[in-house]
């Protein structure tokens, strides 16, 4: 029984070894009768190119800065004395001449009642030695007195008028005492919290300080700038225009920390005299008015330079890419090719917009969309659009350095 099984298994396996050519065979067939397939390149992709914008327009250049007041008075006393009265509210605006406090004048009235005695007692006795040199004078024209004794009665008249000049000169110095024990501010402004209570004591000799008024309108802003920055302008500088700009001229501009740009324009007010050697930096002042005194000083701001930029080129910045290579964008080429192109960016920007500084004309043609499909030299689709626009208001966008570092240029 074995040997009949093991002939059906041969039979078996010579049956699968024969059938395996005929499959391949027919597998080729089908292979080789097939249509033959070709490569077809995808189609060139769409693409929106535009023009750059250029124009003149006006960037301005930031500098961090710090309002100061237009004008401080520190009330000291001038007298020694105890504090009688304060005659303000702390922090209330005070008009020029406004009194602020007042030290106790009774001693300060007894020197006047002296001096002014001290002075009348004088004035008599100026009178009698001038009638007695005029009797005399008088006298010695018959013979009845020496000429020496006319010239002692002189002398005591002049000594006694030397002596009323004295006493009125003390009088007045008496005066003066008594009338610092009324302090006045001699500015109209904002005062501070008063320093002393009533009933202290305060001291002339040390100048004690009561208060402070400061007046804020108008209000310096006052900023460094670099001496890089500086150098060109400070041949320019004469007497009459420290900047060589005209410093009547209100071209300046303020912004708060909270990004709101002051509504008044400001002016260049001064410059420091010399660079300060620690930090390399030159002071400049700038001043703007303050009519609604929505400004205070001691605030941190901003204050903006303007620096016109005739025929800036100005594209989109979300169209600027950056590699190792440095900033670049892709333009439309001969035969609708895109082509690289690298660019130089101003630290300036306007709104969306990005100053080129070289690398761009008027008669390019950027792409800017689709930009994650172009690659240098790729035949694209092109439609062109209008250039962009500025700002509807460049004044509530202020042009201002971008933040961070520009495309291309990170390390």
């Amino acid at each position: 029984m074995k040997t009949p099984y093991r002939i059906l298994s041969k039979q078996h396996g010579a049956t699968r070894a024969s059938s395996l050519p005929i499959a391949l065979a027919a597998l080729v067939c089908l292979i080789s009768c097939g249509e033959e397939n070709a490569y077809v390149p995808p189609p060139p992709p769409p693409v929106d190119v535009q023009p750059p914008l250029v124009q003149t327009v006006t960037v301005y250049k930031s500098f961090s800065a710090r309002t100061d007041a237009f004008e401080t008075y520190e009330a000291r006393t001038r007298v020694t004395g105890f504090i009688e009265s304060i005659e303000f509210e702390d922090g209330k605006y005070v008009e020029e001449g406004a009194v602020l406090f007042k030290i106790d004048p009774i001693q300060f009235d007894a020197e006047v009642t002296k001096a002014t005695g001290e002075r009348d007692k004088a004035q008599a006795q100026l009178a009698l030695a001038k009638t007695n040199f005029e009797k005399r004078r008088d006298a010695s024209i018959s013979g009845a007195i020496s000429k020496l004794e006319v010239a002692a009665a002189e002398a005591e008249m002049n000594v006694a008028a030397a002596d009323l000049e004295i006493k009125k000169a003390a009088l007045l110095d008496a005066e003066t005492e008594q009338s610092y024990t009324v302090i006045k501010t001699k500015i109209s402004g904002w005062v501070s919290r008063t320093k002393v209570d009533r009933g202290n004591l305060v001291s002339g000799t040390e100048g004690t300080l009561l208060a402070t008024v400061v007046r804020d309108d108008p209000l310096y802003a006052i900023f460094d700038v670099s001496e890089r920055e500086i150098l060109d302008r400070l041949p320019m500088r004469t007497p009459g225009e420290p900047d060589g700009e005209g410093a009547a001229e209100k071209r300046f501009r303020l912004v708060t920390t909270d990004g709101r740009l002051y509504p008044e324009a400001g002016s260049f007010h001064s410059m420091a005299n010399e660079i300060d050697p620690g930090t390399g930096t030159i002071q400049v002042i700038t001043l703007f008015d303050n009519p609604g005194r929505t400004l205070a000083a001691g605030l941190s701001v901003k204050v903006e330079r303007p620096i016109e930029n005739p025929d800036a080129v100005l594209i989109p910045r979300a169209v600027i890419q950056g590699d190792i290579g440095g900033s670049y964008v892709f333009v439309l080429g001969e035969g609708n090719t895109a082509t690289r192109r690298t660019v130089e960016i101003s630290e300036f920007t306007l709104g969306d917009l990005a100053i080129i500084s070289s690398g761009l004309g008027a008669g390019d043609r950027v792409v800017v969309n689709n930009l994650q499909r172009v690659r240098d030299g790729l035949v694209v689709n092109p439609k062109e659009i209008a250039s962009p626009t500025l700002p509807a208001d460049p004044g509530e966008d202020p042009a201002s350095p971008p933040s961070g570092p520009a495309p291309g240029t990170e390390k």
